[in-house]
């Protein structure tokens, strides 16, 4: 489970390094990278431990993934959409979940300041996100 929670927030984290004018298609940026993270993390895996790799996954699985993934996509999609101040406190307070004094003192704010621009960032998120349903 730890590695898929590094694998999203490697992706994650590079697209909010992306220059975003350059990508033509996120869905298909994000699941490239994403592939990409995927395997370079199963390849440093098994090649420290020594292992083999386990068991190929059930169709089961699969279907879950998918469904993971799909969910993974959409949300990087609403995140693209969304000013960087924005993504960036958001990812800080809740991929990083950091405390909002810290995420204060980052942005150069009072932690009262932090809470209203994450309030208002999740109300924009919230917004860009019923508009691409």
């Amino acid at each position: 489970m730890a590695d898929i929670e590094d694998a999203v927030q490697e992706t994650f984290t590079r697209l909010i390094e992306a220059d975003r004018a350059r990508i033509a298609n996120v869905e298909a940026w994000l699941i490239g990278v994403a592939s990409n993270v995927c395997a370079q993390i199963l390849r440093l895996k098994y090649r420290r431990s020594g292992q083999a790799p386990p068991n190929p996954a059930t169709l089961a699985d699969v279907d879950d993934a998918l469904d993971n993934l799909e969910e993974r996509v959409w949300l990087a999609k609403v995140g693209s959409l969304l000013p960087s101040a924005d993504v960036k406190l958001l990812h800080m307070l809740y991929v990083q979940d950091l405390p909002t004094g810290e995420v204060a003192r980052y942005f150069g704010i009072s932690s009262g300041t932090a809470r209203v621009r994450a309030y208002r960032a999740r109300q924009h998120a919230r917004i860009v996100g019923e508009q691409l349903q």
